[in-house]
């Protein structure tokens, strides 16, 4: 109950048009001089050393941005165009083991123990999906498996992992909040982070102030729509029809 209260008392702050408490302002400027001395080391080469595309998916705040189903839809487009893609990930809120362990994610993986959106991810797809806590050691594997393409899920704020290719995925509705940093804003870098990446995807149509701010980057833009497609009732896997709740009463959770 704690939790949840401190929970909903942050979003509250990070998403409200007035400016967060100076002690949570205080911290933003010592993780703004963390980011900077972080920063002054250059990300890892462009070039991937095992001669396959690297391709980082992730975003600038912290929670959910549509990063997974974006994912998912790129893996099912460069599968369909007939290329073998392999997915990294650290995979979040799995119960940790040791740092440079491997674990390859399977349809009937648990999600304790891999993660739930490398779970998804590899029921969805069919592709290879690994998990680590180091992606340079995961990296470092794929030179022995047989793939055309890597995707990390997530892995923006990686500096020493190779990439060929960012994207990054914002929220249409929310954007960057506050516009501070963490912990008084729900920003893990600042904006300009985004002069950078190579292409930023938008989930939902973006309100006026992340217009704003993208106009700033001038960076390559294109929008998504999550559509949903059926409902899975909680004591059971089958899917339920949308067409089904038609007309009735309904209590939805997403989690």
């Amino acid at each position: 109950m704690i939790r949840l209260r401190l929970e909903r008392w942050i979003n509250r702050i990070w998403y409200a048009p007035v400016k967060p408490p100076l002690i949570l302002r205080a911290f933003s400027a010592l993780h703004k001089l963390q980011h900077l001395r972080a920063f002054d080391k250059p990300i890892a080469d462009k070039l991937n050393p095992l001669g396959q595309p690297l391709i980082v998916v992730g975003n600038l705040v912290a929670g959910g941005t549509g990063k997974t189903p974006a994912v998912i839809a790129l893996v099912e487009e460069l599968t369909r165009r007939g290329l073998n893609v392999s997915v990294i990930s650290r995979g979040y809120g799995r119960k940790r083991r040791r740092r440079s362990e491997i674990i390859q994610v399977t349809p009937e993986s648990l999600a304790e123990q891999v993660g739930d959106e490398p779970l998804l991810i590899a029921q969805r797809t069919g592709c290879a999906v690994w998990v680590s806590d180091d992606r340079r050691t995961l990296v470092e594997h794929m030179k022995n498996q047989v793939s055309d393409v890597i995707i990390s899920d997530d892995g923006l704020q990686s500096r020493s992992l190779w990439r060929s290719y960012e994207i990054c995925v914002v929220s249409g509705e929310r954007g960057f909040g506050n516009g501070y940093l963490l912990p008084a804003g729900p920003l893990r870098d600042p904006i300009d982070r985004l002069k950078s990446v190579d292409h930023v995807l938008l989930a939902g149509d973006p309100n006026p102030q992340l217009l704003e701010s993208l106009d700033k980057v001038d960076v390559a833009t294109s929008m998504f729509l999550l559509t949903p497609l059926s409902l899975c009732k909680a004591d059971r896997q089958d899917n339920v029809p949308l067409n089904h709740l038609t007309g009735r009463a309904v209590r939805a959770v997403c989690g």
